[in-house]
């Protein structure tokens, strides 16, 4: 029967896993030729899943003449590093003795170590022998060491422990963890223990896991959680995430996609951030963001390290699903080359909540100000932006002048300068340091704002309507009156209607005078009746002149 050689997601940490990945790669595009001298390669340098990988190929004949002697070879050196795989394949050949001289006992204490470490073929096959007698010889050495330990015989527990482990027996992981832990028979070492329990697979997993929590907890308290390699730190995570832990789940799945800690490996990071995703004990944040990078890395493989995924529309993606790490990474490699990634940055910076995020955003808004690039419509914005960090002198030294020129800037464009002209509207009408009061200016750059700002058509009709920096208007008051929609400011209803009734349009007056009263304002009521009244004895005088007429 064919067997399939081991994939990257069994690689948890390789100084050289690309060139690993590349041999996969190679044997599921069938060149073979290519596989083999990859992985005999990193076989060479001792590593075990790419030595079972060249015995899979020999033993199938993939691409070259099958060897089955020289897929035993490399059986052999990768069972003798503890791949249960590996021992799984050795201890079907001394079952059956059609290669290697039959010995079952040899048989049994492979198929016993395999299943030990989470192989459940072995385990089977391993049962089958134990019933013709064969037991395993690993696991009565075990039984023996436990003997001793609990009689607390720590110096013999250790010796038998010790010597299972080198020959990658892991039933006998779990107990060296805790003697280390414990300070039994070895002088305490956390790290040591650390080691061993993160070796346990299937049996005692439980038990090492909550032993792994409890050391964690103990070098949290007394500030030494630092002092262990990132191997040690990763194993510690395991432990929480394999408890359901989502914040654990997440944090490795960023671990292993960032690559800071240990080797990039995309599946790997797939699986913690999916556990992440489906854990309801995720807070809401997390899971978006872990259910969106789950998502991608399954869509294409990785998280953005290939430009042909690099878009603004992945990162306004990465932005909606609050994941701002990946946003970020993607508009910087962006922005090179591009003033909307530039742009993208400063804004998403505005909104996260990190050290440094607003000196973060002033610089690249700075640095989109600088682009010249007068067509790019986020330009105003930039610039507006800008300005305000110069007033405030909150991220960069105060700078009035400086500020006062950016709001001009802004203000001059076409798409989003109304921001900045209400902004310098308000300075030049309050005389706000540095610039002196000047009405006729602030009443320049309010018509300015009023394209779009409701509140600055306000003021602008009230200045042509008081003849505020300008001589009265009320024809441009009116205009600017009858634009604001909804009409719900008192003083615009009163306005309005004097306008009205000084024009002789007495029935739009008398409505705007009634809706001044209806907001409250019983003047504007009184002149309203007043005006009823007024038109109502104009009608009757009409009619009787008209009835003599008649």
């Amino acid at each position: 029967m064919k067997k399939i050689i081991l994939s990257l997601v069994c690689i948890i940490s390789l100084s050289f896993a690309l060139t690993f990945e590349d041999g996969f790669n190679a044997f599921k595009t069938k060149d073979y030729k290519t596989a083999l001298k990859v992985f005999e390669e990193l076989g060479s340098k001792g590593d075990a899943k790419s030595q079972y990988n060249v015995g899979i190929i020999y033993s199938n004949g993939y691409g070259i003449k099958k060897d089955e002697n020289k897929a035993l070879e490399w059986f052999e050196k990768a069972a003798n590093q503890g791949l249960k795989e590996a021992q799984h394949e050795l201890a079907i050949n001394f079952d059956n003795g059609r290669i290697l001289n039959k010995n079952l006992q040899k048989a049994a204490d492979l198929y016993d170590s395999a299943c030990a470490s989470g192989f459940e073929v072995s385990c089977r096959q391993y049962d089958k022998l134990a019933k013709k007698g064969f037991e395993s010889s690993y696991n009565k050495e075990l039984e023996n060491a436990i003997n001793y330990y609990k009689n607390k015989d720590f110096k013999s527990a250790s010796e038998i422990f010790t010597n299972l482990a080198n020959k990658n027996y892991s039933k006998a992981y779990f107990y060296l963890g805790e003697m280390y832990q414990k300070g039994e028979g070895f002088e305490q070492n956390y790290s040591k223990a650390i080691e061993f329990y993160g070796k346990v697979s299937n049996i005692n997993k439980e038990k090492a896991n909550s032993n792994l929590i409890s050391i964690y907890k103990n070098l949290e308290t007394s500030n030494q959680l630092d002092s262990l390699s990132n191997e040690n730190k990763i194993i510690l995570y395991k432990a929480f995430a394999e408890n359901n832990d989502s914040e654990m789940q997440f944090k490795l799945g960023t671990i292993y996609s960032d690559g800071k800690m240990i080797e990039k490996n995309y599946e790997i990071a797939k699986e913690w951030y999916s556990k992440a995703c489906n854990n309801k004990d995720s807070n809401k944040n997390e899971k978006e963001v872990a259910c969106y990078r789950s998502s991608i890395i399954k869509k294409t493989g990785e998280l953005f390290d290939n430009d042909i995924f690099l878009t603004l529309d992945a990162g306004k993606s990465a932005l909606s699903n609050k994941d701002y790490e990946i946003a970020e990474k993607i508009f910087t490699k962006l922005s090179e080359y591009s003033t909307s990634a530039k742009f993208e940055l400063a804004k998403m910076y505005l909104k996260w909540y990190k050290p440094d995020s607003e000196k973060n955003a002033f610089k690249w808004f700075e640095k989109v100000v600088n682009s010249k690039d007068d067509s790019f419509d986020g330009i105003a914005f930039a610039e507006y932006k800008l300005g305000e960090f110069y007033y405030s002198g909150e991220v960069v030294e105060k700078n009035y002048d400086k500020a006062i020129e950016l709001f001009k800037q802004s203000a001059n464009r076409k798409s989003f300068g109304e921001r900045a002209a209400f902004k310098l509207g308000n300075f030049y009408e309050y005389g706000e340091i540095p610039l002196n009061k000047d009405l006729k200016e602030a009443l320049h750059w309010y018509e300015i704002a009023a394209k779009t700002n409701k509140e600055a058509q306000l003021i602008v009709a009230n200045m042509y309507y008081q003849g505020i920096g300008t001589e009265k208007n009320y024809e441009k008051a009116k205009i600017f009156y009858e634009n604001i929609s909804p009409k719900n400011d008192i003083n615009l209803l009163k306005n309005l209607a004097n306008i009205y009734e000084l024009e002789g349009n007495v029935e739009s007056a008398i409505e705007y005078y009634t809706r001044a009263s209806f907001q409250g304002d019983k003047e504007s009521g009184v002149k309203a009746d007043k005006l009823t009244k007024k038109a109502n004895d104009m009608k009757k005088t009409l009619d009787r002149v008209n009835q003599k007429i008649n």
